[in-house]
């Protein structure tokens, strides 16, 4: 993995040198092993990398890397794992390293924008060649790649703090998606909290020319659409897992040592039982986050699972004690550079930080929720969408229980408040952060304007089944707009790379052309998946109750949360809690920890600018 950076400067004026080195000293945690610069002879165009160190170690392989024609330059950060296949079926030149960076700087330039098909991989880059600009990012989005744009200034970047280097960068607030965190936790998508930043969406590329500027945003690769595969379930669940062997196989090329999270759970088990597989006869390095065992921790500790799968697989399994105490979270919260309410990045960082020391490439299950539907709120959805006559009985139901019992359980509540509004608005409000608060009324003037995401999906969607829908809107946002980056600014602050074998390209597509009963049920999620590996990871793992990446946020909150005020927040919204002591609602405690990220972002980074 690896930091990028470029800009491109129209009209007067020509680029700052110790600016742009600044640029890329913000991103050296992404890239501690190497950088390099290039700046045009007019000085109106740079191109900066920080790079980790994972295939060809060797400085030929130093970034921004020139094509062998010299007509070309990349800054490329991700992995391209069927860079090998390639070099054996494309007519590219003679090649001068062993790397993958290589092999897409001599394939783009032949190919242009079609080659991004031929990638099966994780990357964001940028490629300069014939006066323009073409940035790209995988089908998953795992890679994160900015995009600044004023009409003066053109930049992009791994991480938005890079732009800050710049003196010509704006930080414009966009009300609209700072509005939008307090619904979903994280903004949501496309945008950023700044008016002049977006996010190059997941299969998206865009031009950019060097004299009149960026082209619109354009789409090279989508999730299968209504081409369901005609196949029996046995057959597709060994098909499954010769595609989930075959991935983890690609996943595993690196020239430094190399690991795999195990939490014990069905998705990083199998990952983990594959690893295993394919390098035996070494043992494979397997790495757990544990909790103390005592008060609530112990809801949030699944070592014991961790340790069962471990045994299976023979592997050198590491036990990482996680101590949310010893986290500066304010901190680690600055790496997002925008507000980011989910609170396991806190184990995440710890996690990755241990794991660090022992390996520089690990193994994630990320995904495998994603493509086969293991969220309960899928499920839930589902059914009452099927059975809306019933749901609407439940949901006066839950009116009766609170005026004869005073109060709610919060599933019901939440239940209830979401079950007259359409498919995908009703995801959104069981996820909803501050549905309940006086000051959330106060965001927007048409309070509607928040699901317009929801909309906008459920427009594009309409000609997909129900249980398609939900699989799709949930790819395309929760997992490209909370997973992915928090997995990446967590691995890269410690110099790891983390790789996601459920989002290979081949599986991904497979997954999405499976008929929606083998993959999610009313009452099952990952029903493939699961009866794929039952009989080797026994039933102990496989069948037990999902449970999140969480950690024991109450202890933490509860330590510290007195010395905190929501000052600048309130700036925004007067009616905003003033600290702690005054949230009130469900999920007080997230609801704090999506505060605090928020005001810290306010406050320290973007002050001057609002």
């Amino acid at each position: 993995m690896c930091g990028i950076f470029g800009a491109i400067l129209f009209g007067d004026g020509e680029f700052d040198h110790q600016e742009v080195v600044q640029a890329q000293a913000s991103l050296s945690h992404r890239g501690p092993d190497d950088s390099g610069t290039w700046l045009s002879k007019d000085r109106k165009v740079v191109l900066a990398h920080t790079r980790l160190s994972i295939l060809d170690l060797d400085a030929r392989s130093r970034q921004p890397f020139e094509s062998r024609s010299k007509k070309s330059l990349l800054t490329y950060n991700g992995e391209i794992y069927n860079f090998r296949e390639m070099v054996q079926s494309e007519p590219l030149p003679e090649l001068r390293t062993t790397s993958d960076t290589e092999v897409l700087v001599e394939l783009i330039e032949r190919k242009g924008v079609d080659g991004l098909s031929q990638i099966n991989g994780m990357f964001a880059f940028g490629f300069l060649s014939d006066h323009q600009l073409l940035l790209a990012v995988d089908p998953a989005g795992q890679k994160p790649l900015y995009t600044y744009w004023d009409g003066h200034l053109f930049a992009f970047s791994s991480e938005i703090k890079a732009f800050r280097a710049l003196s010509k960068c704006h930080f414009d607030l966009d009300n609209e998606a700072l509005a939008q965190f307090l619904v979903y936790g994280y903004v949501p998508l496309s945008k950023t909290l700044f008016r002049h930043i977006r996010k190059l969406p997941g299969g998206h590329f865009q031009i950019v020319h060097l004299t009149d500027g960026p082209r619109a945003i354009a789409k090279y690769w989508d999730l299968p659409r209504g081409e369901r595969l005609k196949i029996e379930y046995s057959e597709a669940t060994k098909e499954l897992k010769r595609l989930m062997s075959v991935s983890v196989q690609r996943h595993l090329h690196s020239d430094v040592p190399l690991g795999s999270f195990l939490s014990g759970g069905v998705d990083s088990s199998v990952v983990s039982l594959e690893a295993a597989r394919c390098m035996a006869p070494q043992p494979l390095h397997t790495f757990s986050a544990s909790f103390a065992l005592d008060g609530q921790a112990k809801l949030y500790d699944e070592s014991l699972y961790a340790k069962i799968v471990s045994q299976k697989i023979s592997s050198h399994h590491h036990v990482i004690q996680v101590d949310p105490h010893k986290e500066n979270v304010r901190s680690l919260l600055k790496h997002f550079d925008e507000p980011f309410g989910d609170s396991s990045c806190v184990p995440t960082s710890q996690l990755c930080e241990r794991t660090s020391q022992w390996v520089k490439v690990a193994l994630s299950g990320d995904g495998g929720d994603e493509l086969f539907g293991g969220y309960r709120r899928l499920r839930a959805a589902i059914w009452t969408e099927c059975n809306k006559p019933l749901a609407h009985l439940i949901s006066l139901s839950t009116h009766l229980f609170d005026f004869s019992q005073g109060s709610t359980p919060g599933y019901f509540i939440r239940f209830r408040n979401a079950i007259h509004h359409t498919l995908l608005e009703r995801l959104n409000l069981w996820n909803i952060f501050f549905d309940e608060e006086d000051f959330f009324r106060t965001i927007s003037r048409n309070r509607e304007n928040l699901f317009l995401e929801a909309q906008h999906w459920e427009k594009l969607l309409a000609d997909l089944e129900v249980g398609e829908q939900v699989l799709h809107f949930n790819f395309k946002t929760y997992l490209f707009s909370d997973l992915l980056p928090k997995i990446d600014r967590m691995s890269m602050l410690h110099g790891l790379e983390v790789r996601c074998p459920f989002l290979d390209k081949e599986l991904i597509e497979f997954a999405f052309r499976l008929p929606t009963h083998f993959k999610l049920t009313t009452w099952k999620g990952k029903r493939i998946l699961k009866d794929a590996y039952r009989e080797e990871l026994g039933s102990q793992i496989v069948d037990r109750p999902k449970k999140g990446f969480a950690f024991p946020i109450e202890t933490f909150v509860n330590g510290q949360s007195q010395s905190t005020h929501f000052d600048h927040v309130r700036k925004h919204f007067p009616h905003a809690p003033e600290s702690f002591s005054d949230i009130k609602g469900r999920n007080r405690y997230y609801k704090y920890f999506a505060l605090l990220s928020l005001e810290d972002t306010l406050s320290e980074k973007y002050e001057r600018s609002i």
